[in-house]
């Protein structure tokens, strides 16, 4: 019984066709073990924000720095502390007594990077800049996989406008969101606390 069985099972494999030469492409197709191919935007989706910034200083490090040649070197500053810095791309040696800098701050959001979420990082920069902490940055740039929401894109093709926008909101996403910043300041309605003078004035 056990010798029929055994016949039978090879004489239904004699007519298979040889495997394919694609390693694992059966497990692919079939989205077992090594998996389906994967978006590369939706691989992004799934980093954690750690993982996204690792990811951005790999990219300036590896292909931005090799392809500007201002570039002289790159930094990760992300984390508790980093003053609204998340990758740093200098543009001067560290001997250069007014080094110029590059910024590149991520937001691995869900969705798009909206107006007042920006505002609130380019407030920190503004902040720390004015205060002495770190010179301003030559470039500001935003690294997000999900985009920027229309009313945003509106505010970075004119510039004007963003600063204005910055101005007048300057209470609701700088002030309120860096609150301990300016613990001790008193204003009156309307008032723009630990607003920087600098930026009205253009």
């Amino acid at each position: 019984m056990t010798k029929i069985q055994k016949d039978k099972t090879g004489g239904k494999t004699d007519g298979l066709k040889a495997p394919t030469p694609w390693p694992g492409a059966n497990a692919r197709l079939l989205g077992l073990g090594l998996g389906l191919p994967v978006a590369p935007l939706d691989r992004l989706a799934n980093f954690s924000a750690a993982d996204f910034e690792r990811f951005t200083l790999e990219w300036a490090s590896g292909y931005l720095a090799v392809k500007v040649e201002d570039i002289v070197e790159v930094q990760q500053r992300g984390g508790a502390g980093d003053k609204g810095r998340d990758v740093i791309a200098w543009l001067d040696p560290n001997t250069a007594p007014n080094r110029r800098w590059r910024l590149y701050q991520c937001k691995h959001y869900g969705t798009a990077l909206g107006a007042g979420p920006a505002a609130a990082e380019i407030g920190k920069v503004l902040f720390y800049s004015h205060r002495g902490d770190y010179s301003f940055p030559q470039e500001y740039h935003f690294v997000t996989h999900k985009g920027v929401t229309s009313p945003f894109q509106d505010l970075l093709d004119q510039p004007e406008n963003l600063r204005e926008f910055v101005i007048e909101n300057w209470n609701k996403y700088i002030r309120a969101v860096h609150y301990e910043w300016f613990a001790g300041d008193e204003a009156g309605p309307g008032d723009r606390v630990g607003f920087i003078p600098d930026l009205a004035a253009g």
